[in-house]
């Protein structure tokens, strides 16, 4: 996970699934916090849900690093959906996050696996990495997005370079912005999930207000909890809280761009999780990057 100093799990362009009857147009005055994902973490598993990205992201990395041998790291671990399937299979791997919640649970889930458990977790920002010999750096989910400008991506290309063996891969995934899409749902509320646990209705919205110029979002997040009375149909006053961030989209240009700077060779450019190739219709953008044999630190 990230905010502007660190590393962060995905933003994401879901199909509209509803609208939140309170609220109308863009609301200018949103709660930030230093690490959203350190209070959206209780609800984040079930918040993702709400992206058709959610289960082909994993699909694909634990598909492609199926036979990976060596040393894998993920960054933006989260509460570990990948990095903890990677290790139930006996394979070697580290998980980074800046979001100490996030890491949290995922602790709690690695420990299941028991002393042999081959994920090891720790708090780091991947603009200050200081990692040597790693074999496969995953950045799953729209991570990358989450470093906002052009600088800031650059910066996590060169420590994601650095921490490489040559011949290591660098593997990440980003949308393809579907611009109709976004002027269409500009500032409007999107359902991404909705619970019933007794009494307590839970409902996740996501709210976009798109810079296009800028290539930006500033996306808000309303956790909303409807308590209903034991003793009447009525429901009491919702508690709402907001987390509110910017996430950055980019072209497939830019990255040749990064990877051509930064020394990356282009291994491959996928336009889907099922690694059909990349097109004018792709909706999605992961790439393989390959350090070089020969390039030392």
């Amino acid at each position: 996970m990230r905010t502007s100093r660190g590393d962060c799990r995905a933003s994401r362009l879901p199909d509209r699934a509803g609208a939140l009857a309170s609220s109308a147009g863009c609301r200018r005055s949103r709660l930030t916090v230093s690490n959203p994902y350190d209070d959206l973490a209780p609800e984040y598993d079930k918040w993702i849900t709400g992206d058709p990205a959610c289960v082909p992201t994993v699909k694909f990395y634990l598909g492609w690093l199926a036979q990976a041998v060596g040393r894998i790291v993920e960054g933006g671990v989260g509460t570990g959906r990948i990095a903890i399937e990677l290790a139930r299979r006996n394979q070697l791997v580290t998980g980074i996050d800046i979001s100490a919640p996030m890491l949290s649970i995922a602790r709690d889930r690695a420990r299941l696996l028991g002393p042999e458990c081959t994920l090891s977790l720790c708090q780091m920002d991947l603009l200050r990495l200081g990692l040597r010999s790693v074999d496969f750096f995953i950045l799953p989910f729209r991570t990358i997005g989450h470093f906002v400008s052009h600088d800031e991506r650059l910066q996590v290309f060169n420590q994601i370079f650095g921490s490489l063996a040559p011949g290591g891969r660098f593997v990440f995934d980003h949308y393809v912005p579907d611009l109709a899409w976004a002027r269409e749902n500009h500032c409007r509320p999107l359902r991404m999930f909705t619970e019933e646990a007794g009494a307590v209705r839970l409902e996740i919205w996501d709210t976009y207000e798109f810079d296009f110029a800028r290539s930006l979002l500033n996306c808000a997040v309303d956790v909303v909890r409807n308590r209903r009375s034991s003793e009447a149909s009525e429901l009491h006053e919702p508690s709402r809280r907001t987390v509110a961030f910017t996430f950055s989209w980019l072209a497939p240009d830019e990255v040749r761009e990064l990877a051509a700077v930064t020394g990356f060779d282009v291994e491959a450019h996928y336009g889907d999780f099922n690694e059909g190739p990349f097109n004018a219709q792709s909706e999605q953008q992961i790439w393989v990057l390959r350090r070089p044999l020969g390039r030392g630190p």
